[in-house]
């Protein structure tokens, strides 16, 4: 089994993924065929990211809030369906 067979179909949350690490991480999770959702603050940079990959389910985020991480897992949940 390849390290791209492991990530086939699974759902994978990158916090941080607007950001230069986080871009690649989302890249290669993508080429894999792993269902990709993106976290970030930079609602622009999400934008752009979508705009490329409509595949990627993008989230503006500040996870110093509680509240906006309780909300965002509970939109996540119902996105992905786990």
């Amino acid at each position: 089994m390849s390290t791209t067979d492991s990530f086939f179909g699974k759902s994978i949350l990158v916090v941080g993924g607007a950001g230069l690490l986080g871009k690649e991480f989302c890249d290669e999770l993508l080429s894999a065929q792993a269902q990709v959702i993106v976290a970030d603050i930079n609602s622009a940079e999400l934008s752009r990211l979508k705009s490329k990959s409509k595949s990627l389910i993008c989230v503006q985020l500040d996870i110093t809030s509680e509240e906006e991480l309780s909300n965002s897992a509970k939109m996540i949940s119902r996105e992905v369906g786990k």
